[in-house]
């Protein structure tokens, strides 16, 4: 007897793992076939730059986050100001 939900998630899988080689565009090939650039001293600075945020992409951790929805409705009353709530289900890494 035929698992339609094991045949299901085969399919969706498969459809999943080919679909990127399949839309790829035709400079994929090329551009794996070059040599990955290589960290020196001379270029460290430029990867430093590079790769660390810059300070618009650093601002979230700047808003006064509040853990609880209780500290957050007491002092949006006092401030006279909306809540963002947010909220969600499952695990934080979407392992769920």
């Amino acid at each position: 007897m035929l698992n339609w939900n094991r045949a299901a998630a085969a399919l969706l899988g498969a459809t999943l793992l080919a679909a990127p080689l399949a839309l790829a565009p035709r400079g994929w090939a090329q551009a794996a076939a070059d040599p990955a650039p290589q960290l020196t001293d001379a270029n460290l600075d430029q990867w430093l730059q590079y790769l660390l945020p810059k300070q618009q992409e650093t601002e979230f951790k700047e808003v006064e986050w509040r853990s609880t929805l209780w500290e957050a409705a007491v002092e949006a009353n006092r401030r006279d100001m909306p809540i963002l709530l947010w909220a969600m289900n499952g695990h934080p890494l979407g392992c769920t």
